[in-house]
Order: structure tokens, then sequence, then C-alpha cells
């Protein structure tokens, strides 16, 4: 890997904004932490955000926390028969640059600058409580969960934050989310799956996919009432119906170290420290991945 040149600094209220760069390939880290890479973005978004849609027939609203880099909302804008996007971000400085910084744009298609896009400033966890309209799906692009029990960042993985979401819901809707990684992080995916049961999500798919440029990522598409069933074709994707299956496999070395019984009675900051510090230490330096 050649020597990545820091093109861009920013310090917000909610952390400091890196863009790296060398050439055409760049990088964007939140202190510190690599959020996700211009060379192998495309795998992570078209698996949260390019596939969900494809499991309505309708016409969809769809409501988007986080994401605020406009990469997932390029996937949605792709599906014809998604006619609305609400985007919830709690900063305002990404947002402008994902809708200005000519290296985002490019990537992101100007996705933000689509009519079919609205845009709120603010925090997800309050938001949603305000919220009084329904959506056909919700995507939740959050950071990883934290160590650090004073991170506000855990409560997005709270069943108070999951049931306000299922609140907003309608008939047949799907909620899909970022949910750490089955490999390096077994005990917090699985923590994150029985928060989603807790508050009465039944169908849950777990997806995951590897990404050369930052590892493994685990994902949770789930709804209330009915089978979680494709209904569109799935193309200009890296995947397609036949080879989704193979981003479900969770392999024997992937598994919780701790029982149900065990995770429910956890905080999730104890639960992050156990998978980064004592299950995976050699993988420490992931914790800084996607916060």
């Amino acid at each position: 890997m050649k020597k990545l040149d820091l093109a861009i600094l920013w310090e917000t209220p909610y952390g400091r904004i890196e863009v790296w760069q060398n050439g055409d390939y760049w990088e964007l880290r939140l202190d510190g932490g690599l959020q996700w890479t211009s060379r192998d973005e495309y795998r992570y978004h078209q698996v949260l955000f390019g596939f969900p849609p494809s499991l309505f027939d309708g016409d969809i609203e769809v409501l988007v926390l986080g994401g605020g880099d406009g990469l997932g909302v390029r996937e949605l804008l792709k599906w014809n028969h998604v006619k609305r996007i609400l985007l919830v971000d709690i900063s305002r400085e990404m947002v402008a640059l994902a809708k200005t910084d000519p290296r985002f744009t490019a990537l992101n298609g100007n996705s933000l600058s689509d009519p079919r896009v609205e845009i709120k400033i603010g925090d997800a966890f309050t938001e949603v409580k305000k919220l009084k309209e329904k959506f056909d799906l919700v995507v939740a692009d959050y950071p990883d969960p934290s160590a650090d029990e004073t991170n506000q960042v855990n409560r997005l993985f709270s069943a108070e934050h999951f049931a306000d979401i299922k609140t907003l819901l309608k008939e047949g809707g799907v909620f899909a989310l970022q949910a750490t990684s089955a490999f390096v992080s077994p005990n917090v995916y699985r923590w994150i799956y029985l928060k989603l049961k807790e508050v009465g999500f039944t169908n849950i798919l777990p997806l995951r996919i590897n990404t050369p440029g930052w590892g493994d990522v685990a994902f949770y598409i789930c709804n209330l009432q009915r089978e979680l069933v494709i209904k569109r074709p799935l193309q200009g994707f890296f995947f397609n119906e036949k080879t989704l299956g193979h981003l479900i496999p969770v392999f024997e070395d992937e598994k919780p170290t701790f029982s149900d019984e065990e995770l429910k009675g956890k905080p999730l900051h104890e639960v992050v420290y156990w998978d980064l510090n004592i299950h995976r230490p050699n993988f420490i330096f992931l914790e800084g991945k996607r916060e």
C-alpha cells in the first residue's frame, strides 16, 4: 500500500472526520478509526442498503438512520420502487462533505441531492421517538458499539431503541442494521440478535461480508409479520439470488462463548470489552472500525 496523505481533517462536535488519499484511492476515518475505503465500500453498502428493497413488490418509503456519507442512499436509489428516503444523521459536517466534496459526490453519485431524498440533522436515538409517520424499510448504519460504558453509541443497539424503530414500521416492514462482526465480535453479534428478539422481531436473517480494506462485517435483516422473500431480481450487485446464501454462514470458531442467558444479563459495553480484549485480543486494532 502506498503512503496515504491527509486530505481532509475536520474537527466536529461528534468526532474528527479524516480523509486519507493517494491518487484515486481514499479512506474515510472517524477519530482515526477506518470507516470504509473507496475501493471496497460497495460490498458493505450493497448488502445493507441494496438488498432489502428486493423484499418488496410495491412502492416503498425508507428511513435511513446514519449513513450521512450518502453511499447507502446511492444503493437505495438504484431501485425505481423506492419513492422517498428520509435520512437522519447526527453530523451536519459529514452530510455537507457528502453533498459538496468532489470525492464524495463522485463516489455517492450525488445521492443526497436526489429529489427523493430528505435530510434531517439530529440524533437518531431521539429523532425516532419524535417521528409520527411509518416506513416500509428502516436501515440503521451505525458505528460499532463501544467498550466505553459512557459512549452514547451503545444506546443505538438497546431494546428501547429497537422498540422505537419497530413502531415506525408499516405492516410487513423490514429493519436492516449493521451489527459488528461475526468473527471479531461473536458475542456482541449474538447480543444484538437477542435484543431484536426481545422487542418482537421474529424473522431475523443474518448476513455477513468480508472486505479487503476493513475485514469481516455482519448484518441483520428482520421483520415482524412475514417471511423474508425476495420479490425483485437482484441485478447490479456483487451478489444475486443464487450467491446470497454464501453471505449467511457462521462457522464453528465464530460462535458466541457466552450462553444466551449469560448474554441477556450483561451490559453491552462489557460484551464489547470481552470480545475485543479477551476473546479476540489479536484483533484489538479493529476496535476503531466504523467508530
